[in-house]
C-alpha cells in the first residue's frame, strides 16, 4: 500500500523528500476479528488518543486522509469521504497550553482499496494530484473522467472561474458554505470554504 501512495505521489508530480513524510494509522494493531476487514468503531475510539498525540508532536502542514475511516478520526464522525473528496480542511491540532497548529488536508480513497479494486486508481491519484497541489501551492484541476474540479486560491483564479460560468447562456449557480465552528453565529466562527457547481460535473471550492 505505501508502494501505491509513492508511486501516485511521482505519478502527480511530487518532487521533494518523501522521507520528510510520517505515516500512521487509525487503528494502532492488527485485525481482531480476521473475518472482516472493517475497522470497529471501539477501535478506533479506543486509538484515538495516540493518534492525537501523533499529530501533536509531528505538526503537519499537510494531511492525506486516506479512506473512509481517516476522514471521520480527523474531521469528526459525522464526515464522509465521499463528500469530502475535492475539499480542502483546515484542521486544529491541540499541541497543549491552549495552543493549536493548524494544518490542510485533503481526502482520498486508502491505496489498500487500489490494492484491491485497480479501477479505483484514477480517483485515487485525482485525490493525490490535489494533495500534491496544495503542497506546491498550485492551482488543482480534476483529472477525474467526467469531472472538472478547481481548487481556488487567488483572485486571478477566482476571475477565470467567473469567465467560464458567464460562458453558460443562462447558469444556476449552487452555493454550499463550510463553516469553522458549531454554528455560523457561534463566537469566533468563520466561514472556511465557499463551495460552487453552475453545471453537471463543473465544480469549485474557494
Amino acid at each position: 500500500c505505501v508502494k501505491i501512495l509513492l508511486s501516485a505521489l511521482k505519478e502527480c508530480g511530487f518532487t521533494g523528500d518523501t522521507s520528510d513524510f510520517y505515516l500512521t494509522t487509525v487503528v494502532k494493531h492488527g485485525l481482531l476479528d480476521p473475518s472482516s476487514t472493517a475497522l470497529k468503531s471501539n477501535w478506533i475510539k479506543n486509538c484515538a488518543p495516540l493518534l492525537k498525540l501523533e499529530m501533536a508532536l509531528t505538526r503537519p502542514d499537510y494531511i492525506l486522509l486516506t479512506g473512509d475511516e481517516a476522514v471521520k478520526a480527523v474531521l469528526g464522525k459525522d464526515q464522509k469521504l465521499a463528500a469530502t473528496t475535492g475539499i480542502v480542511f483546515e484542521v486544529d491540532i491541540p499541541v497543549g497550553g491552549g495552543e493549536f497548529h493548524r494544518a490542510k488536508a485533503v481526502a482520498s480513497v486508502s491505496p489498500a482499496y487500489v490494492a484491491r479494486y485497480p479501477e479505483a486508481s484514477e480517483r485515487f491519484n485525482s485525490s493525490v494530484k490535489h494533495f500534491v497541489s496544495l503542497i506546491n501551492n498550485t492551482p488543482y484541476f480534476s483529472s477525474e473522467t467526467g469531472i472538472s474540479h478547481i481548487d481556488v486560491r487567488s483572485a486571478e483564479e477566482l476571475a477565470l472561474v467567473r469567465d467560464e460560468i458567464l460562458k453558460e447562456s443562462a447558469p444556476v449557480v449552487a452555493v454550499d458554505l463550510e463553516w469553522h465552528g458549531e454554528w455560523p453565529s457561534s463566537k469566533g466562527a468563520y466561514i472556511r470554504t465557499v463551495q460552487l457547481s453552475w453545471k453537471a460535473g463543473h465544480a469549485c471550492s474557494i
